[in-house]
């Protein structure tokens, strides 16, 4: 999930090639989203212009398996949240292609394919 157009324009380039991407603008949408949708990674902005994204990812945890979640953010978090994330990436401080290697170490542990029934083709 990112708010920042911009940027979510890069991120969709450089999946392109191994996943298919979705967006949510606001929480709000998020939240519609997540309940329509399983995805095999989340990409969590924690700023949000509706709220905080520790709401969407404690949704997601309720909801059932927990897809990997990485927070791509302006923001730094807390050592007990880093360890409920697969990965954390500060947007200041991130290059493409620690995006991309996060992106990929998550998506091939083995959880996306075991949701995704062992299909190519992750929905992040």
């Amino acid at each position: 999930m990112k708010d920042d157009v911009g940027l979510r324009s890069v991120v969709a380039v450089l999946l392109e090639p191994f996943a298919r991407t979705d967006y949510a603008n606001t929480l709000a949408e998020a939240y519609e989203r997540v309940a329509k949708h399983d995805y095999d990674l989340v990409l969590l902005d924690i700023s949000l212009s509706d709220g905080s994204g520790w709401d969407l990812f404690d949704k997601l945890r309720a909801k059932g398996p927990l897809p990997p979640v990485i927070v791509f953010s302006g923001s730094s978090i807390g050592q007990e949240r880093m360890a409920a994330v697969e990965g954390v990436l500060l947007k200041a401080h991130s290059t493409e292609e620690q995006l991309v290697a996060t992106i990929r170490h998550a998506l091939g542990n083995g959880r996306h394919k075991e949701q995704n029934g062992g299909r190519d083709g992750a929905r992040a």
